[in-house]
């Protein structure tokens, strides 16, 4: 239920061999939409003290990495309360290969596409990270 929730949220709509996304290049929040009408293009994941997660609707892709391998890619969120309700957005990427195995890497870029970070992911892992790489795998495995 999650999934398909998630798949419909994300924007993906089904094609003969591509996974295609809505509303990948939207307003931002100051380009004409209200803090409401901006807030509806995340779908929020976590809540916790030191944040709130989001991924935003219509950015997952599949796409060839710069090794030629297939990775689903998303742009998440981040604002945290604690340093002024500072925003952070990056660019996070998990290998087709981990969808398929169950486990791997997912890695974090700046919106440049400059390394910032790595997440262990394991399917069902009881993690905040396992839950959105494995909500990713499964849309992106959508064929």
């Amino acid at each position: 239920m999650f999934a398909r929730r998630f798949i419909e949220q994300i924007g993906i709509m089904k094609s003969a061999k591509y996974l295609l996304c809505i509303g990948i290049l939207t307003p931002s929040l100051g380009m004409g939409q209200s803090a409401e009408e901006n807030s509806s293009q995340w779908i929020h994941i976590q809540q916790t003290e030191d944040g709130v997660i989001s991924l935003k609707k219509g950015s997952l892709r599949v796409e060839k990495s710069k090794g030629g391998a297939q990775e689903a890619m998303w742009i998440t969120r981040w604002v945290s309360p604690k340093k002024g309700s500072s925003v952070h957005f990056a660019i996070m990427k998990i290998p087709m290969e981990a969808c398929f195995n169950g486990y791997g890497k997912i890695i974090e870029t700046d919106m440049a596409g400059k390394f910032t970070g790595s997440y262990d992911y394991v399917e069902q892992g009881g993690n905040v990270i396992s839950a959105i790489g494995w909500a990713v795998c499964q849309a992106a495995k959508t064929p």
